[in-house]
């Protein structure tokens, strides 16, 4: 357990809009409709809910330089951040440690754009993660969103033709990284893609009180002078689609003395974390702020016995919505 100064860096919420419906409370294992959610027994060792997960027949260093190396040659894919979290958890001198476990944020604005213009919350997904991690066994496994896990979480881009290119090229990459061929390579069961519509998409979002640039302003400024949060990364959806996009940015986020517990219960955290928020304007001219669900993602990844860890992250996002949106939650 985590000490209570976790709780003193994050700002308390005023009273105001009900929550009901958009986050999963602690100690519930149960959807919006009040349906029982089924925990680590019936998912394999190394998976996750709407994630694919192969076993590499590499070392984790080999595996994870193979994946940048494919990457990197492939013309159109922009690397935009590796993030170690196993070293994040080093230097915050965090004991024990994480075992390896490294994310990496990559794109392509040809094949995102179409999906945004779809629906722009799926910018809260983009651009796209791998994750590579290392177990107690010492086996090595990649993980990934692949487009079934979009098409669960966002209504209306189903017919988008892009997603069958972005599934062959996340195959592709994951299959050189791993030299497990990318027919071999299985993409999760159904069933878990009915559990992520029955969350709602898992995410949630509230209309902003201000303009675009305001609201980004006001999110980006609170997380940079919160006590414990950095910001990893801020991605430009409008200015990396050519202006194609309404203006769309989302912002990424951590902390690892609150992360690093959560990946040492499932490394497969490490595909959501560090956290993200996304400030979109839509057609109207109305601004939306949206993030993930801690609740969703505690349950995604089966996080146990760190209630105070998904305490404080939902806390955080919760903060720093309010504060971006000028909507008061309670």
């Amino acid at each position: 357990m985590y000490p209570l100064c976790l709780f003193v860096l994050l700002m308390l919420l005023s009273p105001g809009v009900a929550l009901s419906g958009l986050l999963l409370k602690d100690g519930e294992e149960k959807d919006e409709q009040g349906r029982e959610l089924r925990g680590p027994s019936r998912q394999p060792k190394g998976s996750t809910q709407g994630m694919v997960v192969v076993q590499s027949e590499n070392s984790f260093e080999d595996t994870y330089a193979l994946l940048l190396a494919a990457l990197n040659g492939a013309a159109p894919i922009t690397v935009f951040k590796e993030i170690d979290h196993a070293a994040a958890a080093a230097d915050a001198q965090i004991d024990p440690g994480l075992l390896p476990n490294r994310l990496v944020i990559f794109g392509n604005p040809a094949l995102g754009t179409p999906v945004m213009q779809a629906n722009a919350f799926v910018g809260l997904d983009l651009p796209q993660k791998m994750l590579v991690w290392q177990d107690s066994d010492d086996k090595v496994f990649l993980g990934y969103n692949p487009p079934e896990y979009l098409t669960a979480r966002y209504d209306g881009i189903e017919g988008v033709s892009q997603l069958e290119t972005i599934s062959n090229a996340l195959k592709n990459f994951a299959s050189q990284a791993t030299n497990v061929a990318a027919s071999d390579i299985q993409d999760p069961r159904t069933g878990q893609f009915k559990k992520i519509r029955r969350f709602r998409g898992g995410w949630f979002s509230v209309e902003s009180d201000a303009d675009f640039e305001t609201t980004w302003s006001r999110l980006t400024t609170a997380i940079e002078t919160a006590a414990g949060p950095n910001i990893a990364l801020t991605v430009d959806h409008e200015e990396n689609s050519g202006g194609t996009l309404n203006p769309s940015r989302v912002v990424v986020f951590g902390n690892p003395q609150l992360g690093t517990p959560l990946m040492q219960v499932s490394p497969t955290a490490g595909i959501d974390l560090p956290l993200k928020i996304l400030v979109t304007e839509d057609e109207t001219g109305k601004v939306h702020v949206t993030s993930n669900k801690i609740g969703f993602l505690r349950v995604r990844h089966y996080l146990r016995g760190v209630d105070d860890n998904i305490t404080a992250a939902r806390q955080a996002v919760l903060n720093f919505v309010s504060i971006a949106s000028g909507v008061e939650f309670n």
